[in-house]
């Protein structure tokens, strides 16, 4: 992509979603009365980033560390000739 090879990261966009998983977790792991439940999250279940550079190309990146979801390293690079993704054999989440 030739980040810090003529390119640059220019500006980022980023949203995230409601945080639900880590009370439900809590609700459902820790005993009544205990100190974490006074804690107050702030972080949402799954952010999305796009990311401008300054030469024009568009990255999107997704990050979510607490919904249970199979693992998986999709990458996706395309342009106007060519694209090419990467992507791993698929997992099952129970949990």
């Amino acid at each position: 992509m030739g980040i810090q090879r003529g390119d640059r990261f220019d500006y980022i966009v980023s949203m995230s979603s409601r945080q639900r998983s880590l009370d439900e977790y809590r609700q459902a792991a820790l005993k009544p009365g205990d100190p974490r439940f006074e804690e107050r999250y702030i972080c949402g279940d799954m952010n999305t980033s796009l990311i401008k550079t300054v030469k024009g190309l568009t990255i999107t990146l997704k990050h979510t560390v607490t919904t249970p979801h199979p693992y998986d390293r999709n990458n996706l690079i395309a342009g106007p000739k060519a694209s090419s993704r990467t992507i791993r054999p698929a997992s099952i989440s129970t949990k």
